[in-house]
């Protein structure tokens, strides 16, 4: 899968919890893998307005490699799955 459609495939996700209300008005707890990281949605912007150009990259030690926003703060919770399940992909 190519990078706009993971970051697209990942707002949609939060978009869906959000809207079947396991969220509501929650944000920045979505991760998939990325290359040798993951891609994980920024803590303060609700899904409903969350974009794809919003995600964060980073590396698995916590590095931002790409992104304007924060990374949740939930990021090594993320980690820590894909380290211990490395089949886990979001």
């Amino acid at each position: 899968m190519n990078e706009q459609a993971l970051r697209q495939g990942i707002v949609e996700v939060a978009q869906a919890i959000d809207r079947a209300g396991f969220c509501p008005s929650k944000s920045g707890n979505v991760s998939a893998r990325f290359g040798e990281g993951l891609l994980i949605t920024p803590p303060g912007l609700p899904y409903a307005q969350t974009r794809p150009q919003d995600l964060i990259h980073l590396s698995l030690d916590g590095t931002v490699l790409a992104g304007e926003r924060k990374p949740s703060s939930e990021w090594p919770f993320h980690v820590a799955i894909y380290k211990a399940r490395p089949d886990a992909q979001a």
